[in-house]
C-alpha cells in the first residue's frame, strides 16, 4: 500500500479508513499468501478465481430462489405492476370495463401487433370450423415442402380476451410461425370473451382441433410435438391449464405406448427419443465437440466401456485459465436416451453457462439397474477428475458440478448420495438438476388424492421405472421395491442430506415430476443445503414456449454463474 500511493503522489492516511472499514489489507494479504503457496502457472486467472470463490461466500447468504406460492410475486414488483395496470385501466376504460367499452376498443386491437406484414407472405393461412368452433391455421411456406410431420402451437394472442383473435394478430401470428417453424392454430374470427352471441373457445377446444383426425392428416402434424400457451401478463396463469396437460398427455402417450411399455414398444421408442431434443443446431458450431471412453470397472463402474462427450465453448479455448465443468445425465424415461440423442442441449448448455459438458451414457433399462446406473455415474464423475481429463481440458477440480434432466436428474442425486455415504461429496461443487425423476410419490399418494396430471402419468412412470429393477415391467409388483433409494433417490437416508452439495431443483408448473421434487425440497431444505427450487409457470415435462426456454436458460446462467 505504502508503494502504491507513493508512487501515485496520493496520501495513504486519506483513504486508510475506507481500506481498513473494507477489510481490504486482509484480503490483499491472504490472496498473496495463498498464491505463493500454490505458484501457479497462470497467477492473474488464480486471483480472479480467489475473488470470484470469496464473492460466492457472501451471496450464498442469500437464496438464488425462494419457497413461494405459484404466481406470487414480490411486493415492490406487485406494486408496480398494480400502479401501470391502474393507470392503463383509467385511459381505456375511465368509467370502468362496459360492453360500450369494450366495442371501442376492439377496433384498436390490431394496433398491439407490431410485427411486420411482411410475414404474412411467407405463410399461407386457412380458416377451419369443427364443431361449430372456429379456428385459423397458418402454415410457413417453408414447410410446404418437407415431407416430414410438422410441430404445431395452440396460441392465444393478447387483447386480454376482449379479441384475441387471429384477425388482431395476424402479422404477429406469422412471425411465431416462420420463427418457430411450427403449424399455428389460433381462434379465428371471435369477439372474445363478452360476447354471448359466439362461443369462446378455450385452450381446451382449440387442442381438440390440433389433434383431431382430420387437422393431424390435412396439416402433416405430429402429435407428440403440439404445445400450448397464452400470451398473459406475468405471473397470469393460464385458466384450466391443469386440464390442458392432461389432455396432451392423453392424446401423446397412448399414441407412443397403446399397449402399455411392453420390451417391444421400448425397442420401438427408442429412434424416437432424439426427437425430444429441441435445441437449435447452431449451439454445436460454438464448441469444439469430442468424444471419450474409459475402462468403466478401474473406476467403478458396471458398465466394461463408458462413452463420454465432450463440449467445450470455442469462447473458452482462448482462456488460458482452469475452466468450470459440469457432468450432465441425459433424460430418456430411464428406457431410451444417450449423450448423442440430446448433443444439441448438451451444446447449448456448454455454450450458456460457460462450462465444458462432460455428458457420459449411463446405460438404459433393463440392460442397466438403477444401482448400476448410479456407479457408471460415480465412475464417469471420477473420470472426469482424473489427470487424462482434467489436465487435458484444463478443469479447476474444485468447481465441478453435477446435473442431469428428468431421469439423469435423479441419476445426478442417487451419484451425490452414494458420495456423501463415502464423506465425498466435496468432489462436486453444486448439483443442478432439471424435471428429475427423484420420489415415489406415484406409489405412495393415493389416486383419489392426486391431481390429474399424475393421474394420467401413473402407469407411464411406473412402468418405465419398473425396468430399473425387472426385464419385463407388464404387471409389475411395487409392494417390496416401493422405498428403493437407488430408484428413488430422494427417499435417501436422511443422515445422508446434510452432507450433499448444494443442490439446486428445477421444475415446471405441469410436470409430472413436480410434486416428487416439492417432497425432497422440503426435506433437504432445513438442512442449509437447498439452494432453491425453481417452478417455471405453463410449463410441462420438457415441453414449454421458446420464451420459456430462454427463461430457463437464464435460469441456468445464473445459477452456474453464482455456485460455480
Amino acid at each position: 500500500f505504502f508503494s502504491f500511493f507513493l508512487n501515485h503522489n496520493m496520501s495513504l492516511s486519506d483513504h486508510l479508513g475506507y481500506l481498513v472499514q473494507n477489510q481490504i489489507p486482509q484480503l490483499i494479504d491472504s490472496m498473496i499468501k495463498e498464491l505463493l503457496d500454490a505458484k501457479p502457472i497462470s497467477p492473474i486467472s488464480f486471483l480472479h478465481g480467489i475473488l470470484q470463490r470469496k464473492q460466492e461466500v457472501i451471496a450464498a447468504d442469500a437464496a438464488l430462489f425462494d419457497f413461494v406460492p405459484l404466481g406470487q410475486r414480490l411486493p415492490e414488483v406487485q406494486t408496480a405492476w398494480d400502479m401501470m395496470t391502474t393507470s392503463l385501466s383509467n385511459v381505456l376504460f375511465p368509467n370502468g370495463v362496459t360492453l360500450d367499452a369494450i366495442q371501442a376498443l376492439r377496433p384498436q386491437a390490431a394496433a398491439l401487433d407490431h410485427a411486420d406484414d411482411t410475414f404474412l407472405a411467407k405463410c399461407v393461412m386457412q380458416q377451419l370450423e369443427i364443431d361449430n368452433i372456429k379456428a385459423s391455421v397458418i402454415l410457413p411456406r417453408m414447410l410446404s415442402y418437407d415431407v416430414a410431420l410438422r410441430k404445431a402451437q395452440v396460441w392465444f394472442p393478447g387483447g386480454d380476451a376482449i379479441d384475441c383473435s387471429a384477425n388482431a394478430f395476424t402479422a404477429a401470428c406469422a412471425k411465431r410461425a416462420l420463427h418457430t417453424s411450427s403449424v399455428i392454430i389460433v381462434p379465428a374470427d371471435v369477439s372474445g370473451a363478452f360476447d354471448t352471441a359466439a362461443a369462446y373457445p378455450s385452450g381446451l377446444d382449440l387442442l381438440r382441433i390440433a389433434l383431431s383426425d382430420d387437422v393431424v392428416t390435412r396439416f402433416r402434424i405430429d402429435r407428440t410435438r403440439v404445445s400450448l400457451f397464452h400470451l398473459t401478463r406475468p405471473g397470469a396463469q393460464v385458466a384450466g391449464g391443469q386440464a390442458v396437460w392432461d389432455i396432451v398427455m392423453a392424446q401423446m402417450w397412448p399414441s407412443m405406448f397403446p399397449n402399455s411399455i411392453t420390451p417391444d414398444a421400448i425397442r420401438s421408442f427408442r429412434p424416437q427419443v432424439a426427437l425430444m431434443d429441441r435445441s437449435p443446431d447452431d449451439f454445436l458450431a460454438k464448441c469444439v465437440c469430442d468424444a471419450l471412453d474409459f475402462d468403466g470397472p478401474a473406476f467403478g463402474a458396471e458398465a466394461q466401456r463408458i462413452k463420454v462427450s465432450v463440449f467445450l465453448p470455442r469462447r473458452l479455448s482462448y482462456d488460458v485459465g482452469l475452466r468450470k465443468a459440469q457432468v450432465w445425465f441425459h433424460g430418456g424415461a430411464f428406457i431410451a436416451g444417450s449423450a448423442e440423442a440430446f448433443k444439441r442441449s448438451c451444446g447449448k448448455r456448454a455454450v450458456e453457462t460457460g462450462t465444458v459438458v462432460f455428458a457420459p451414457d449411463l446405460g438404459t433399462a433393463p440392460e442397466t439397474s438403477a444401482l448400476n446406473r448410479i456407479h457408471n455415474g460415480e465412475a464417469s464423475l471420477r473420470f472426469v477428475l482424473s489427470d487424462r481429463v482434467a489436465d487435458r481440458f484444463r478443469i479447476d477440480r474444485t468447481r465441478v458440478a453435477l446435473s442431469g434432466e428428468g431421469s439423469g436428474g435423479g441419476a445426478a442425486l442417487g451419484v451425490c448420495a452414494a458420495l456423501a455415504q463415502k464423506s465425498e461429496a466435496a468432489l462436486v461443487k453444486v448439483c443442478v438438476t432439471d424435471c428429475a425423476a427423484v420420489n415415489n410419490d406415484f406409489i405412495t399418494v393415493p389416486e383419489a388424492g392426486s391431481e390429474d396430471l399424475h393421474k394420467a402419468f401413473q402407469r407411464l412412470v411406473m412402468d418405465s421405472a419398473a425396468y430399473l429393477i425387472t426385464d419385463n415391467a407388464v404387471g409389475f409388483d411395487w409392494s417390496g421395491h416401493s422405498a428403493d433409494p437407488a430408484v428413488f433417490p430422494g427417499l435417501m437416508a436422511e443422515a445422508l442430506l446434510p452432507k450433499l452439495p448444494p443442490v439446486a431443483l428445477l421444475t415446471a408448473e405441469f410436470d409430472h415430476f413436480r410434486r416428487g421434487n416439492e417432497m425432497f425440497a422440503k426435506r433437504l431444505k432445513p438442512h442449509g443445503n437447498l439452494i432453491g427450487m425453481y417452478i417455471q409457470p405453463g410449463c410441462g415435462h420438457a415441453l414449454g414456449t421458446p420464451k420459456a426456454e430462454q427463461e430457463k436458460a437464464q435460469v441456468h446462467r445464473r445459477l452456474f454463474d453464482l455456485y460455480l
